[in-house]
């Protein structure tokens, strides 16, 4: 009888490893993949952070200048300046790291705006040169300044008022709820030469103080009277007075020593500067001066007219009333009319 059976094949030792690692080569793979997918995303996640900080870095270091001029200097050998030219209200500059010296503050310029006569000359290290830091303003911030300062007579307001003025706008849409709230000056020519005045406001010896008049940018007939004061210790603007009116204000400044009325009989001499504020012809008291008063060491309104006019006009204000209520007293009260039910009542 035949022996159909096949003798038993011998498996060598490398196949016998060779079957054992088909299983774990697929695992091998797997893993890798998650290695290499978790590469993947920290690199994702590192270049998302390099991306934010240097849209950071964009924002904070473009810069526009909002000082009526500042001086651009150049860098000597030894570290000493020289003036090499200037740069205007609206110009834009990529600006580096800042130092202070002498009470100056140094920032140097990595990029000019287009088109300027010194960016030609790369060799050369260029600095701003600022009074404070509220000669400039970031990008985002500008926008606020070129809505509010449209004009010539504007754009050369001190650097600290521009600020001074900004920082009310931002206060009133805040407390206001109003983000979209807009406070702009007058953009009629001949009543903007009436809502500005100079002077030294706060007695401290400098002509550094400003009186403005804003107006409601949607027409709403709203006039925000401010007298901005710059404090030397924190090289800022204060609103050392503001007023909200509804009409057309229009204000000059007057010096120390020119005759006012201050709650007195007579006209007297102001003890320091201050403002006239005009208001319509049609308002019974229609002028005021505004100043620091040292009696009570705060800024007041005196209506100009002798005292005795002004306690007149109470009384008389007084006796207007009284005569109303006397006439509403004495009026006769109206029968009831009969009404005819043949008519229709609607």
């Amino acid at each position: 009888m035949e022996n159909n059976l096949q003798p038993q094949q011998k498996v060598t030792k490398h196949e016998i490893i060779l079957t054992k690692n088909t299983g774990g080569g697929k695992k091998g793979l797997k893993v890798i993949l998650i290695v290499v997918g978790a590469l993947a995303a920290l690199l994702l996640i590192f270049g998302v952070f390099v991306w934010m900080q240097m849209t950071r870095m964009h924002n904070r270091d473009y810069c526009f200048v909002v000082a009526p001029e500042v001086a651009i200097v150049e860098k000597g050998e030894e570290g000493s300046f020289t003036q090499a030219g200037k740069a205007v209200y609206g110009e834009k500059f990529l600006l580096g790291e800042g130092s202070s010296k002498s009470g100056k503050k140094y920032m140097e310029i990595k990029g000019f705006s287009e088109g300027h006569a010194l960016a030609e000359n790369k060799r050369k290290e260029y600095f701003l040169l600022l009074d404070n830091d509220d000669d400039v303003t970031s990008e985002y911030h500008y926008d606020d300044y070129s809505n509010i300062f449209t004009s010539k007579e504007t754009q050369n307001l001190p650097a600290y008022i521009k600020k001074g003025i900004v920082q009310y706008v931002w206060d009133k849409r805040s407390s206001e709820s109003n983000s979209l709230m807009s406070i702009v000056f007058t953009q009629n020519p001949d009543r903007l030469r009436h809502v500005i005045a100079y002077g030294d406001f706060d007695t401290d010896g400098q002509d550094d103080d400003v009186g403005v008049v804003l107006e409601s940018g949607d027409g709403g007939g709203s006039c925000y009277q401010l007298v901005l004061c710059y404090n030397d210790d924190t090289r800022k603007a204060y609103i050392a007075y503001q007023e909200t009116l509804y009409c057309n204000v229009t204000i000059s400044g007057f010096r120390k020593g020119a005759l006012i009325f201050m709650d007195s009989e007579t006209l007297v001499k102001a003890p320091n500067d201050g403002i006239i504020q005009l208001l319509p012809s049609t308002y019974h008291n229609n002028k005021y001066a505004i100043l620091y008063a040292p009696a009570s060491r705060a800024f007041e309104a005196f209506t100009q007219k002798p005292k005795s006019e002004i306690e007149a006009d109470l009384y008389d204000e007084v006796d207007y009333y009284e005569e109303m209520h006397r006439e509403e007293d004495a009026a006769p009260d109206h029968p009831e009319e009969e009404i005819d039910e043949t008519d229709e009542v609607i």
